[in-house]
C-alpha cells in the first residue's frame, strides 16, 4: 500500500512539473507571437504568409476577405492581451497546480474504480459476447477505412487545414466544414504519418471506438447487461455512426464529448449534487464539444436544461446556481477559443454561413416540414415513414416513463432522450434556421439506449426473447457491413471513380494549365497534386475562368457545356468516362 502511495506521489510531482512547464511554454509562445506581430509590418506578415501558406494567385483574395489591414490590427491587440492573460493565469494558478494534479489523480482513480465495478458486474457469457463484438467492430472499421475513397470533405479538410499546420487549422474558418479540434488532432498525426488517408481517419477511428466504450460503461453501470449490449451494438452498426467513425470528419469525436457529458449528467443526478470533479469534467467535455463542431449546441441545450429542471424539482437553488456558473465558464472558454477565428474570418464566418443564416419567416415555415423529415430520415437511415417512427418511439418512451416497470435511471435516460431530441425544434425557431439532416448524429448516443430500454420492456413478455434479439443484432450488424461493402464496389463508389481517374490521369501526364468548372473535380485534382508535392496551374469554377489564359487541358462534367469562350475545334478528347471528359489543346 505504501509503495502504491509513493508511486502516486511521484506521479503527482512529475505532473505538477509538466503542467507548470506547459503554462510557461504557452506564455512564452504568446510572447514570441505578440512580439513578432507588433514588431512586423502588415506587408512583412503578408509576405511571410504568402511564402508559407498561400499561393500567389490567391493572395489578393486572402488580403481582402481574411487578413485585412484592420483585422491585422485587431490580431495584434489580441496577441498582446492573450500574452498578458496567459502570464496572469500562470501566476494565479501556480500554487494551485498541485491540488489540481491531486484532483486529476482522484479522477483517474474514480474512473478506474468505475471500470472495475462495471467489469465485476459482467458475466462470462457477456464478456465473450463483448470480445466478439469488439473484434467485429475493429476489423470491419479498419477494413472499410482502407477501402473507401476519401470523401470530398475529407480532401478539403486535409488541403486547407491539416496540411497547413496547427495555426491554420485553429484560425481558418471558411465555413462550418472546419471541425477545429478534429483538424488540430489530425495535424498531430500528420507529424508521424505520411498517408493523408490515415492522417484523417485514424483520429476518427480511435474516437469512435472510445465513444462506444464510453456508452457501454455508462449503460452497463446504470442498466442491465441486455440494455448495455443492445445499446452498443445498435450504435456501433448504425450506418451513420459507422460511416463517420471511418471518415476524416469530427462527428465521431463529437459523439465522444456527448457521451462524456451525458455520463456527468447521470453522475450529478445520482449524487443529487454537483461535485467539483464532475463539474470540471462536464465543463471540459462541453467546451471541447463546441470546439469540435458548434452543433454541440443541441445536446448541450438538452443536457443543461434537464439538469436545470432536475434541480428545480428538487428545490435545490444552491446546485442550480452552481450549474449556472458552469454554463458561464463554458461560455467564456468557447468564446476565448473562437476569438482568433472571428478576428481573422469575421463574424460572418460563424453567423452568415448556410448553417446559421436566418431565413425569412415564410421561407422558414415552407421548408420546416421537409427539414423535419430529413432530420428523421438521417436518424433512422431513411427507413420509410421515419418521422412517424420517431413519434412512435417518443410516445412509447412517454408511456413507459409513467409506468412503474422501469428503474429511476431508466426514466431519467428516457426523459433526457426526449428533451434532447425535441429541443431542436424551439432552437430552430429561435435561430430561424433549417439545418442539414446529419446534425442529428448528436441524438444517436441517447437514442439507441432509449430503444434498448423500450425493447427490454416490450420483449421481456416473450419466451427466448434474448435469442431472437441476439439474432436480430447479428443480422443488423451484417446488414451494415454489407451496405459499406457495396460502397467499395465500382458501382458503389459512384462519381468517385471519375474524380479519382480524372485526377490521376492529369497527374500521370504531368498536366498543367487546367480549367475545370465542376468544383469537386478541381478539389480532387488539387489534392492529387499537392499530396504528391507537385504544383499545378488550375482554375476552378466559371468565376475563375479567364479568356486571357491559355488552357492546355479542360475538364468538362456531363452536366456542363464546353466553355463557349474557347474553340472546341482547338481541343481533342484524351480521356472520357461516364461522368467527365478531358480535352487537351492541339499544339
Amino acid at each position: 500500500m505504501k509503495t502504491t502511495s509513493g508511486k502516486i506521489r511521484i506521479m503527482q510531482i512529475i505532473g505538477s512539473l509538466l503542467l507548470r512547464s506547459g503554462f510557461i511554454v504557452v506564455t512564452i509562445l504568446f510572447l514570441v507571437v505578440s512580439y513578432l506581430l507588433v514588431s512586423s509590418s502588415y506587408a512583412n506578415i503578408i509576405q511571410w504568409i504568402a511564402q508559407t501558406y498561400i499561393p500567389t494567385n490567391k493572395l489578393d483574395k486572402f488580403q481582402h476577405s481574411i487578413l485585412t489591414p484592420s483585422r491585422f490590427v485587431l490580431v495584434r491587440y489580441f496577441s498582446v492581451i492573450a500574452t498578458l492573460v496567459s502570464a496572469l493565469c500562470t501566476y494565479l494558478i501556480w500554487k494551485k497546480i498541485p491540488p489540481a494534479i491531486q484532483l486529476i489523480t482522484d479522477w483517474i482513480l474514480s474512473i478506474y474504480n468505475l471500470l472495475q465495478k462495471t467489469y465485476v458486474k459482467t458475466t462470462d457469457i457477456e464478456r465473450i459476447y463483448l470480445l466478439g463484438l469488439c473484434i467485429l467492430i475493429c476489423i470491419s472499421r479498419i477494413y472499410f477505412l482502407t477501402k473507401l475513397p476519401l470523401h470530398v470533405d475529407e480532401r478539403f479538410t486535409y488541403l486547407y487545414f491539416v496540411s497547413k499546420g496547427w495555426i491554420v487549422s485553429a484560425v481558418y474558418y471558411p465555413g462550418p466544414n472546419n471541425h477545429i479540434l478534429f483538424s488540430l488532432l489530425c495535424t498531430i498525426v500528420n507529424f508521424f504519418l505520411q498517408s493523408p488517408l490515415w492522417v484523417l481517419r485514424l483520429p476518427a477511428l480511435l474516437s469512435g471506438i472510445v465513444a462506444l466504450f464510453g456508452i457501454w460503461v455508462i449503460t452497463r453501470y446504470h442498466f442491465s447487461a441486455f440494455i448495455a449490449i443492445v445499446s452498443v451494438s445498435l450504435l456501433a452498426f448504425s450506418p451513420q455512426v459507422f460511416g463517420y467513425s471511418i471518415q476524416g470528419r469530427g462527428y465521431s469525436l463529437l459523439i465522444c464529448w456527448i457521451v462524456l457529458a451525458t455520463g456527468c449528467v447521470l453522475s450529478i443526478i445520482s449524487a443529487r449534487k454537483i461535485s467539483r470533479l464532475t463539474s470540471i469534467i462536464f465543463i471540459i467535455s462541453c467546451f471541447l464539444g463546441f470546439y469540435t463542431i458548434p452543433i454541440f449546441l443541441y445536446p448541450f441545450a438538452g443536457l443543461s436544461l434537464y439538469l436545470m429542471l432536475f434541480f428545480l424539482t428538487q428545490k435545490n437553488m444552491h446546485q442550480l446556481v452552481c450549474l449556472l456558473w458552469m454554463e458561464i465558464c463554458i461560455g467564456i472558454l468557447v468564446t476565448l477559443v473562437y476569438i482568433p477565428v472571428l478576428l481573422l474570418n469575421g463574424w460572418g464566418a460563424v453567423t452568415a454561413n448556410t448553417w446559421t443564416t436566418q431565413l425569412e419567416w415564410t421561407t422558414f415555415l415552407e421548408g420546416l416540414q421537409t427539414t423535419l423529415t430529413d432530420l428523421a430520415d438521417f436518424m433512422w437511415n431513411s427507413v420509410p415513414y421515419s418521422i412517424w417512427f420517431t413519434l412512435l418511439i417518443s410516445m412509447g418512451s412517454i408511456l413507459l416513463i409513467f409506468t412503474r416497470q422501469i428503474t429511476g435511471f431508466q426514466k431519467h435516460w428516457l426523459q433526457l432522450y426526449l428533451l434532447t431530441l425535441w429541443i431542436i425544434i424551439p432552437i430552430m425557431v429561435l435561430q430561424r434556421v433549417l439545418p442539414y439532416g446529419r446534425i442529428m448524429i448528436y441524438i444517436l448516443p441517447l437514442q439507441w439506449p432509449a430503444i434498448a430500454i423500450l425493447g427490454q420492456y416490450v420483449f421481456s413478455y416473450f419466451q427466448y426473447y434474448r435469442v431472437f434479439i441476439t439474432g436480430g443484432l447479428i443480422v443488423y450488424a451484417l446488414s451494415c457491413i454489407n451496405t459499406f461493402h457495396q460502397l467499395t464496389t465500382p458501382k458503389g463508389k459512384g462519381i468517385y471513380n471519375s474524380l479519382d481517374n480524372v485526377s490521376y490521369w492529369l497527374y500521370s501526364h504531368q498536366a498543367n494549365g487546367v480549367f475545370v468548372q465542376y468544383y469537386e473535380y478541381g478539389l480532387c485534382i488539387l489534392f492529387q497534386y499537392e499530396t504528391n508535392h507537385r504544383t499545378i496551374q488550375l482554375d476552378i469554377g466559371a468565376d475563375r475562368f479567364s479568356t486571357k489564359k491559355k488552357y492546355n487541358f479542360v475538364v468538362v462534367h456531363k452536366d456542363h457545356e464546353f466553355p463557349a469562350s474557347l474553340s472546341m475545334s482547338s481541343y481533342q478528347i484524351v480521356y472520357k468516362d461516364t461522368d467527365a471528359t478531358i480535352y487537351q489543346y492541339r499544339h
